[in-house]
């Protein structure tokens, strides 16, 4: 790895020199090339003039156009997501995409008198869950209306679960609604 670190870094060096060189001497390098600038090109007389060597700092300039020093550096976006799309970036399942937790479940309780208990009853009940948007990664807020029948012989005992009617998660099927009764005291 250090071979491949001073490979990369001198290889940089050279580019910034060359770069430096030809933005300032284009017409020289035109004209004689690389050995001309660096060794210098023959003058009117016959005597050589000139000649260059970058004296700037390269890694400044690197800086500049990669945004960071170091060559080896991952370019992610602000929420830690690969920007590029690679095959072991995040994007689109690719191999390292980060698993999201499972939605939790939407526990409601319902309030029931005993005369509701024993007859039975409808009850609307409303909540909020989490949904998915179109493109399958961010919520949001959805609110919600159901009814829940109250059979009789129900108690405080019985819970129902509605399966697949909850908070929605990128990557998961939807949570559980779960109701629980309570009794109103009389």
């Amino acid at each position: 790895m250090k071979f491949a670190r001073h490979t990369t870094c001198s290889l940089i060096v050279r580019l910034n020199n060359i770069y430096s060189y030809i933005a300032e001497r284009k017409g020289w390098f035109d004209k004689y090339g690389e050995y001309g600038l660096k060794e210098g090109v023959p003058g009117p007389d016959g005597t050589v003039i000139g000649g260059y060597r970058y004296g700037g700092n390269s890694f400044e300039i690197f800086e500049k156009v990669f945004g960071t020093t170091n060559p080896f550096a991952d370019r992610l976006e602000d929420d830690g997501k690969d920007q590029f799309g690679s095959m072991f970036g995040d994007s689109y399942g690719a191999l390292n995409s980060v698993v999201h937790p499972a939605p939790n479940d939407i526990v409601l309780s319902v309030k029931c008198s005993l005369s509701e208990f024993y007859n039975g009853c409808m009850k609307k009940i409303s909540y909020t869950r989490l949904g998915l948007m179109h493109d399958g990664r961010t919520q949001r807020d959805i609110p919600m209306e159901m009814d829940v029948e109250v059979k009789a012989g129900f108690s405080e005992s019985t819970v129902l679960t509605f399966a697949h009617k909850g908070n929605e998660a990128e990557g998961h099927r939807p949570s559980n609604v779960v109701v629980k009764f309570v009794q109103e005291p009389h």
